[in-house]
């Protein structure tokens, strides 16, 4: 069993299609954040350092495999996967080695990025941010008690520097950058309020940043009892959202689509898809392209293994990679 680095493909919210999931971090998970509703599991190394991680050149094999395979048809090239995808010091050749192969390839996708921004301020990270498409930058809350609580942060981060960060970079001019914040329900508090989402809607103004995208949950987060936000709630934020002079857009709750392409599953495959994303058989079945009794019988060997945790979840069971580094 190999971990691979590009992985898909993903059905995607945000990009109402499929998207190419690319992880620059791989495990341990290495973040800033230790976020509540996190649907991997803990943060295992809360950092702001950009250490030596995931090389440059294994990245860009596997994505130059996977794009070769599966490349047309896909709306998008999602930096992210199991932390803060701009950690790593080879990003700036990341980023110029896949723009290179989708130039080389045809293939027509945007490069977007999921990050917590405080990389942003970084001239060496700047460089390979102009050359994205889109950032989307995680507030979920500015004052410090809903913050420390949903985002469970390193020590010395602040909501407000990084307002300061990232109105630099707009200055600048570069890539499309949205505030992205998930909207949630944990004992008793909210992010949805009015109050706290006056906060967020004025960091962005302070950033400068004109849009929002707002999302909930929609599948096994981290800590139990963390609970998604209904579309009213949704409706009433990208209210308040418009008046504050802002862009305000909303993830719907789920997407059903099936991938055009044939896609060749097997175990190893499967095992880094759910690595990164829990899913359920009738996702997977879906997302592939394949009947549920091939999915089912390819889940059962993995969880045999132990390669597998299943997550039960509302109304559905939910399989979640299980990382073992003596496999590897």
């Amino acid at each position: 069993m190999k971990i691979t680095y590009a992985i898909g493909p993903y059905p995607s919210r945000r990009a109402q299609g499929y998207v190419i999931i690319v992880d620059t971090v791989g495990y341990p998970r290495k973040c800033p954040y230790n976020c509540i509703y996190c649907p991997l599991p803990p943060t295992q190394v809360k950092t702001l350092r950009p250490e030596a991680m995931i090389n440059y050149e294994a990245i860009l094999s596997d994505f130059k495999s996977i794009i070769e395979r599966i490349g047309e048809g896909v709306k998008a090239i999602l930096l992210y996967g199991t932390g803060d995808p701009l950690l790593n010091p080879w990003i700036p050749m990341i980023v110029d080695g896949i723009k290179r192969i989708l130039r080389d390839s045809g293939v027509d996708a945007e490069l977007w990025c999921i990050t917590t921004g405080y990389m942003l301020g970084k001239e060496w990270v700047r460089k390979a941010v102009r050359l994205m498409d889109r950032v989307y930058v995680k507030v979920d809350a500015v004052s410090k008690d809903t913050f420390m609580e949903i985002n469970d942060p390193i020590s010395g981060v602040s909501p407000w520097k990084l307002a300061e960060i990232i109105k630099s970079l707009v200055s600048r001019g570069g890539p499309i950058i949205y505030v992205e914040t998930t909207l949630i329900e944990y004992n008793g508090m909210t992010n949805a309020d009015p109050g706290c989402l006056s906060e967020v809607y004025a960091f962005a103004n302070m950033a400068r940043v004109e849009r929002i995208l707002l999302r909930t949950i929609n599948r096994p987060p981290r800590v139990r009892g963390v609970k998604p936000v209904s579309k009213k709630i949704i409706e009433k934020a990208l209210e308040l959202g418009e008046r504050e002079g802002l862009h305000t857009e909303a993830l719907q709750p789920h997407l059903n689509i099936s991938y055009c392409r044939g896609v060749v599953v097997d175990e190893e495959l499967l095992y880094n898809y759910l690595l990164r994303r829990p899913m359920t058989v009738v996702e997977l079945s879906r997302a592939f392209s394949i009947p549920v009794t091939p999915i089912t019988k390819l889940v059962t060997r993995l969880e045999s293994m132990r390669l597998l945790e299943r997550i039960p979840w509302r109304m559905g069971v939910y399989y979640r990679g299980v990382y073992r580094r003596t496999l590897f």
